[in-house]
């Protein structure tokens, strides 16, 4: 799963033209890590589990160094197909009957 980014070069450069642009991912284990640096304005993230919540935040950067973190966008990844149900339970009721449950996926990927 994907999620295409795009953003606007800051109203102020501080004075000198900004010469790239970062993005920060937290996904939901809260692990923060880098997924775009570059002078472009948008990107593409991928390999996002599904129905996940992520945080994002861009900065630019000019010859001074890097700009502060925006404020933070949080996205819903997309949903997928579900997990696996938990294995069958069959409990004979007579000879001839049996009942069978099961218990619902852990995860659905519904948002």
């Amino acid at each position: 799963m994907s999620l295409h980014l795009a953003w606007k070069a800051p109203e102020f450069d501080g004075g000198a033209p900004v010469t790239e642009f970062e993005i920060d991912m937290t996904s939901p284990d809260n692990i923060t890590r880098g997924v775009y640096r570059g002078r472009d304005t948008e990107c593409v993230v991928a390999s996002l589990l599904p129905g996940r919540p992520y945080l994002f935040q861009v900065r630019a950067q000019n010859r001074a160094g890097p700009g502060p973190w925006s404020v933070p966008l949080e996205v819903i990844s997309g949903a997928g197909p579900p997990d696996r149900p938990k294995e069958p339970k069959a409990f004979a009721k007579s000879g001839t009957s049996a009942n069978v449950t099961w218990d619902q996926p852990i995860q659905q990927w519904c948002t």
